[in-house]
């Protein structure tokens, strides 16, 4: 199933209210998109995974009214779970469409990078905002080069450029 112009502008609203939040407060400093929408092949039953490294995740994760005022709709918690360094809240609107917030330190993009965020990382990964130059840094470390998000609706693509990617002795992924 192909996305179609409804999603479409749906993904690019919640990318532009995410990277507005990202500018306007102090504590958000990266937010990415990683994931299909990310790599470029987004079915219509995808959801949009973002990644935000915020200074303190406790408030984050105690308190979702940011989740339903940043998306300008009441939303329903689907899962929240601890993935390693990466707490996951995932919230549908609406429309049925699943939108996967997932909360870390700036300790996620340290180099050198861990073999997890490695792998979301060099799947594809749009910068939405890097106030601290945390995401660059991470995928330089991993030799991909940085991709800024442009909307998916107005002309942009999703598709990161073209990379190979090969597996270092660590187990570390890295991009050439």
């Amino acid at each position: 199933m192909n996305v179609d112009d409804a999603r479409l502008r749906e993904v690019d609203a919640i990318a532009s209210r995410v990277r507005l939040l990202s500018e306007s407060r102090g504590d958000v400093q990266a937010a990415i998109v990683v994931g299909s929408y990310a790599y470029g092949r987004p079915r219509l039953d995808s959801d949009i995974d973002i990644v935000m490294a915020v200074v303190d995740r406790r408030p984050w994760l105690s308190d979702d009214a940011w989740v339903s005022q940043l998306l300008a709709e009441p939303l329903e918690l689907v899962r929240g779970q601890a993935w390693g360094p990466l707490h996951e809240r995932r919230f549908r609107t609406g429309s049925g469409f699943e939108v996967e917030f997932g909360l870390v330190t700036s300790e996620w993009f340290a180099t050198p990078v861990d073999p997890g965020t490695a792998r979301v990382l060099t799947d594809g990964c749009l910068i939405l905002a890097d106030r601290h130059g945390l995401a660059r840094d991470a995928l330089r470390w991993l030799a991909v080069p940085a991709a800024e998000w442009i909307g998916v609706h107005e002309g942009g693509s999703t598709k990161p450029p073209e990379r190979q990617l090969t597996v270092r002795a660590s187990g570390v992924i890295r991009g050439r």
